[in-house]
């Protein structure tokens, strides 16, 4: 028999207030999700960089005329499209990052980013059974540095060249290593700002093509040197060498090797990954739900066995003669390091 106090006393927690106040906004992220989701894969922002009616839009795409006009209100309530009377245009959020036009779209980046978001459709699975496994070469391939490419084209690139800039001089001259470099646009940035250096990105053969077409469509001269930089020869030494966010500047094993690729008075800067207060448990959880070959369950972001403390890794190359210059958090989970080489505490070394 149910208890009628269940109709009739008003409970502690309320279930209205629950769902309509919290649930609901879960809900939202994800209705808000599957409609921007939706406008990329069916190309939507290409059709509305000029004012357009609804009825227009479908008839040129042979859409569905009433589902396409609650379609662009939708979009509009979100900030991506503005609305004047019957007409839609893109805002300038779309037309700066999700017009395929733009020379700063973020379409590959948002694309990777739902691809991951996806994966927790299966987390009873991970949840049950373990993570999935995935290949090196499948979480490290063309898809992601693609991705973090064309999310570097967004501004990042030009905060932190403004950031350096502002803390030391850079040489006119001379030669530049992106260390790792990837899709190789840093190289681009440094070497348009200062044409007298000569860019070198390294980074493995099998990546290597993507800063090669990167390099080529900026119309930079620079060079790529494909290679492992655990194995592998890495030239110099350089001017400047710059790394971003990879083993090069985290890896202690590594650190006379790069130290040795600065000339005496030259630079090395770093963006690295450190670890700031507890993980978001959210995130951490998603970083789980699929993990790459080599690595155990339940690790933190951006984590493996070869990443050790942030000031040990300081620590080694400050006694291989590396002065520090430069040192800041620039968010919760990154610190930008700028170190000049000079002479060794320790002469053996």
């Amino acid at each position: 028999m149910k208890d009628p106090a269940v109709l009739t006393e008003v409970p502690a927690i309320c279930a209205d207030d629950i769902i309509r106040g919290v649930f609901e906004g879960y809900y939202d992220g994800f209705r808000k999700t599957m409609a921007l989701k939706t406008a990329m894969e069916m190309s939507l922002f290409g059709r509305t960089r000029h004012p357009v009616t609804a009825s227009e839009v479908a008839e040129t795409a042979g859409w569905d005329e009433v589902m396409t006009g609650l379609f662009l209100d939708c979009l509009a309530s979100m900030g991506l499209l503005d609305r004047d009377g019957d007409c839609y245009r893109n805002s300038i959020v779309a037309e700066t990052l999700l017009d395929p036009s733009s020379p700063r779209c973020q379409s590959i980046n948002l694309e990777y980013g739902m691809k991951r978001l996806m994966r927790w459709s299966d987390l009873q699975s991970a949840v049950r059974d373990g993570p999935k496994v995935l290949p090196v070469a499948e979480v490290f391939g063309e898809e992601w540095i693609c991705a973090i490419g064309e999310s570097a084209t967004g501004g990042a690139i030009a905060k932190v060249l403004a950031e350096i800039e502002a803390v030391v001089g850079l040489p006119h001259e001379g030669t530049f290593l992106d260390l790792g470099g990837g899709h190789g646009l840093y190289t681009v940035a440094f070497c348009s700002r200062y044409p007298g250096l000569r860019g070198f990105v390294f980074d493995k053969p099998e990546m290597i093509h993507v800063a090669e077409e990167n390099l080529a469509d900026y119309g930079c001269n620079a060079r790529t040197i494909p290679g492992d930089f655990y194995t592998d020869d890495i030239g110099g030494p350089y001017d400047v060498v710059f790394s971003s966010f990879n083993h090069s500047v985290s890896d202690v094993s590594l650190c006379k090797k790069v130290r040795d690729a600065v000339v005496p008075g030259g630079l090395l800067i770093m963006r690295r990954h450190v670890y700031n207060g507890e993980p978001d448990p959210t995130r951490l959880l998603e970083w789980n739900i699929a993990i790459r070959e080599g690595i155990g369950k339940g690790c933190q972001r951006f984590n493996g066995s070869w990443l050790p403390s942030s000031s040990e890794y300081v620590g080694c190359m400050e006694a291989l003669g590396m002065e520090m210059l430069y040192r800041k958090m620039v968010d919760g989970g990154s610190e930008l390091v700028i170190m000049r080489r000079g002479v060794p505490r320790d002469t053996n070394i």
